[in-house]
């Protein structure tokens, strides 16, 4: 992969995917509230949240900007409890894939988005049992 962007378009789904499958096993709902892309035409300072649907919209808005960084917003719910989950993505090593939900955060490297594993995600399904109060 020469690019984010290309990283992105090639994990972007597995990302997804795995992320209704870690909410499914921990009887969590999850939901795609969208995406914070740059660079964009955006300034001034905001709080962490999705500014795009899709990466269409986003290329609508900024057809030749190069993509430096990418964060996937989730809203994870259980009962009364909801908490929101990010993946990161971003340049200049950008096989890196961070994950947060709030103040706990950590990544792994994905050379390889074909080698991309539910295991992977190990680190935010640890994550995802604390906020949730599993063991």
């Amino acid at each position: 992969m020469s690019s984010l962007q290309e990283y992105f378009l090639a994990i972007d789904d597995k990302i997804k995917g795995y992320m209704l499958e870690i909410a499914s096993l921990h009887d969590v709902s999850v939901k795609f509230t969208g995406y914070y892309i740059e660079n964009n035409r955006r300034t001034g300072s905001f709080p962490p949240q999705p500014f795009y649907k899709t990466y269409k919209e986003y290329r609508e808005e900024c057809p030749y900007d190069d993509v430096t960084h990418i964060r996937y917003f989730f809203e994870l719910t259980k009962g009364d409890k909801k908490h929101i989950a990010t993946v990161h993505l971003g340049a200049p090593d950008f096989y890196e894939i961070h994950f947060s939900i709030e103040e706990l955060g950590g990544g792994v490297e994905v050379r390889n988005p074909e080698s991309l594993h539910l295991s992977d995600f190990s680190l935010l399904i640890s994550y995802v049992k604390k906020k949730f109060d599993y063991s």
